[in-house]
């Protein structure tokens, strides 16, 4: 089973943790069991992501989006948002980001951004086809492209805005396939919706020409690798407020 046993408190849990972890520490080198510190270190792991489920369902329940539009969905449960997990760390293993993108749980890729983010999601039947997030910037969780491109002009001009990333298509059927038309109607609905100004993206630079047919399309920075992955890159930010009418022809249509 996926989950901790619900009978268990997450205080308890992180209490128990914190426990054994006082008597590691305060015993003697040859005395520590590494079976049991590798049992401590896959219990603390389940813990936060029992932390991540809650918080990041709870954040998304919050959103308004248009719920009538069937082409995605965010993850309003929890066995949504593992789904989105698996999706994410399969497609990454695919693509051998792993060094950039690891899992924390083996299977699963999830992170603390997770907690203040829309999650979107795309379904055929039962099966999870694309996903992709968008951050929620504030003064108390500042974005992950922060640390290459610092983005403090944009929050002293006063602009609200998120970050969207983890973008993951299971499978790709060129640029505007179903699930990329939907996860680009998704950003436009949640930013309009939200009280969002603009977002702020990382793509690879081969992709700028077709995301300049948007509309409201800025370059913030180019950047000649990000983080493990090597190649050109662009930081733009998108205002959906200036959308293109081949935007609005091709993804809101």
């Amino acid at each position: 089973m996926l989950y901790i046993n619900q009978d268990y408190s997450l205080s308890k849990l992180r209490g128990l943790v914190q426990q054994q972890f006082t008597r590691q520490i305060n015993a003697s080198a040859n005395e520590l069991d590494m079976e049991q510190k590798h049992i401590l270190e896959i219990l603390t792991k389940r813990i936060f992501l029992e932390e991540i489920i809650d918080e990041t369902v709870s954040f998304n329940r919050k959103l308004h989006w248009d719920k009538q539009n069937s082409s995605y969905e965010l993850t309003l449960s929890a066995e949504d948002l593992v789904e989105v997990f698996k999706l994410r760390s399969e497609i990454y293993e695919r693509m051998n980001y792993g060094s950039e993108f690891p899992d924390i749980i083996e299977g699963l890729n999830f992170d603390n951004y997770d907690r203040h983010s829309a999650i979107i999601f795309c379904k055929k039947g039962k099966e999870y086809t694309g996903t992709s997030r968008i951050i929620f910037d504030s003064k108390q969780n500042r974005l992950p492209t922060d640390k290459k491109h610092s983005f403090e002009y944009l929050r002293q001009e006063g602009k609200r805005f998120g970050e969207t990333s983890r973008f993951s298509i299971k499978k790709d059927e060129g640029k505007l396939s179903l699930d990329f038309k939907s996860i680009m109607r998704a950003y436009y609905d949640i930013i309009t919706n939200n009280n969002l100004d603009m977002i702020v993206s990382s793509i690879a630079k081969n992709h700028y020409k077709l995301y300049s047919k948007f509309g409201g399309i800025k370059i913030e920075k180019e950047l000649n690798s990000f983080g493990e992955l090597e190649g050109d890159f662009l930081v733009i930010s998108w205002n959906p407020y200036l959308a293109s009418p081949f935007y609005k022809r091709t993804f809101l249509g």
